[in-house]
């Protein structure tokens, strides 16, 4: 609950259908093929704000969610989160499923797994923007096709790692580890 659709090509707000018992994007139907982008956004606002705050003490390690293409397969999906602080708009591009198919995605919260923003901003920017989340949300792209496109979303959850349990018992926890980049 507490899901919005944002339009940032017309910085326009306004609600998501979740009657279907998932979250449900619709691009009208158009009679000449026009660019349209929708952002499926959760803020403070949403789920008792447990999608806005610092991931990186919350040792949040992936975010993960089903994704379903009703009736054509987006231009572009992507996830992406914005940072309070600096303002940085990261997103990270998935590959689209096929139509009438759920896919699952589990994205982990590492810069070296393919997050962007802007140019000559990195891991360092990426790592501090993780302490400040403001919203995150996935970006759907309608695609070239003038009829109407419908997409859904379902499961949307943080998942993470303890700072203190060490699973393997190599003397390293598990948060160390994934902070290394290792898990052995």
């Amino acid at each position: 609950a507490g899901w919005h659709k944002y339009d940032p090509l017309n910085r326009a707000t306004g609600t998501l259908d979740n009657t279907a018992e998932h979250l449900v994007v619709v691009f009208r139907g158009q009679s000449v093929s026009a660019p349209e982008v929708a952002l499926a956004r959760a803020d403070v606002n949403a789920s008792d704000g447990s999608y806005a705050g610092n991931y990186w003490e919350a040792a949040v390690t992936n975010m993960s969610f089903g994704f379903l293409c009703e009736t054509h397969q987006p231009a572009d999906l992507r996830i992406c989160f914005q940072s309070e602080t600096s303002g940085n708009w990261w997103y990270h591009t998935l590959a689209s499923p096929d139509v009438g198919t759920w896919a699952f995605y589990s994205i982990p919260m590492d810069f070296w797994d393919g997050w962007k923003t802007g140019s000559g901003v990195g891991a360092a920017a990426f790592k501090q923007d993780l302490r400040d989340i403001t919203w995150v949300g996935l970006r759907i792209q309608r695609n070239s096709s003038t009829s109407e496109q419908s997409y859904a979303a379902d499961d949307f959850l943080l998942t993470g790692t303890s700072r203190a349990v060490d699973s393997d018992d190599d003397g390293l926890s598990d948060w160390a580890e994934f902070l290394a980049g290792t898990d052995s």
